[in-house]
């Protein structure tokens, strides 16, 4: 099924900026360009959701008086030998971190999340990709 034709308003200088980049990127084809740009712009949200995560899970263990350093690095002793004890001290400081409130959820588009991760994973160094 042929892809409908979609129009868009731009100036002249931002119509060469497009030919530009879609010659270096897309072989000078435009809806190629656009799909990259696309693909590119919901990754870049994926990383801008997970980096607001991430602050809010730094700002509520600076409240909670939780040393960051010593959660990562208990966190990562706990991955490397999950029967440890290591494992049971990280679950009690993030059960005592949660303290029966989580976080407040993010609205994510789990479907590009999802996209993002199948791709990321089969690209990874760790499982044969390159």
């Amino acid at each position: 099924m042929p892809s409908p034709t979609i129009g868009f308003s731009m100036s002249h200088e931002d119509q060469e900026r497009v030919q530009r980049l879609a010659a270096r990127y897309a072989h000078g084809n435009r809806s190629s360009w656009l799909r990259l740009a696309i693909d590119l712009f919901e990754e870049k949200a994926l990383f801008d959701t997970l980096a607001e995560v991430q602050a809010r899970g730094d700002r509520r263990t600076a409240q909670q008086g939780i040393d960051r350093a010593a959660l990562a690095d208990l966190v990562a002793e706990a991955a490397a030998d999950p029967d440890s004890r290591h494992a049971e001290r990280v679950t009690a400081l993030l059960e005592r971190f949660l303290g029966g409130s989580g976080l407040d959820e993010l609205e994510v588009d789990h479907e590009a999340a999802e996209a993002f991760m199948s791709t990321t994973e089969a690209t990874s160094p760790a499982n044969g990709g390159t």
